[in-house]
């Protein structure tokens, strides 16, 4: 990992590649921060009950997430070809 992260540097100048990381994962910083705010103001989205409305959110950002991060990761091997 941290030999990844020397060559990431090295490859993609002074932050690694860490703005496009920042760019890509604010929609879902932004939607996690949105869900929280509904959770706290009206309960709805509660975590207590094990499959709820929460879980379903938390999930569905999640899984949109790892689909943005693979995505990512394929095309930088496609193009590292």
């Amino acid at each position: 990992m941290v030999a990844e992260a020397k060559a990431m540097a090295g490859r993609e100048g002074k932050d690694g590649g860490g703005e496009g990381a920042r760019i890509a994962s604010l929609p879902f910083v932004v939607v996690e921060v949105a869900t929280g705010i509904v959770s706290v103001l009206t309960g709805e989205l509660s975590m207590r009950p094990l499959v709820g409305a929460g879980t379903a959110v938390d999930l569905a950002i999640l899984v949109a997430g790892l689909a943005v991060a693979t995505r990512r990761a394929l095309g930088k091997a496609q193009g590292s070809d």
